[in-house]
């Protein structure tokens, strides 16, 4: 499919930012990308049983020799969707750095004042 120079030029950059390469995200609108079934099972605790666990858990089917495999699917995004889900991903790394910067800039102040505590009540005249 063609695409306008803009879009692909947008698409290289944030393949480039996202993914490691800017040719990455003409792959995977050409193969798909795989993706591992799952259901959501429920399991009893052994050690309270009135409590249950629910977990999601892999789907299996029989393989060509009787193998259990893990079954997967495989989806072909659009250009506009993979463009919105890159775009989501980035938005997601960029909101974990800000708030990983917060979290260090609280224990930094933290630090400094303790600091500052510890030194205010000990001054020697």
């Amino acid at each position: 499919m063609m695409y306008p120079r803009e879009f692909i030029n947008e698409m290289n950059e944030l393949s480039k930012e996202i993914l490691g390469s800017a040719s990455r995200w003409r792959k995977i609108l050409e193969r798909g990308h795989t993706k591992m079934l799952t259901e959501e099972a429920s399991f009893v605790d052994p050690e309270n049983e009135e409590n249950t666990i629910k977990r999601l858990v892999p789907v299996f089917h029989l393989g060509s020799k009787g193998a259990r495999m893990i079954k997967h699917e495989v989806k072909y995004p659009t250009g506009e969707e993979l463009k919105n889900i890159l775009i989501s991903i980035k938005n997601e790394k960029a909101a974990q750095l800000v708030k990983a910067q917060e979290a260090k800039d609280k224990e930094d102040r933290e630090k400094l004042e303790k600091a500052v505590s510890q030194n205010s009540g000990s001054a020697v005249v």
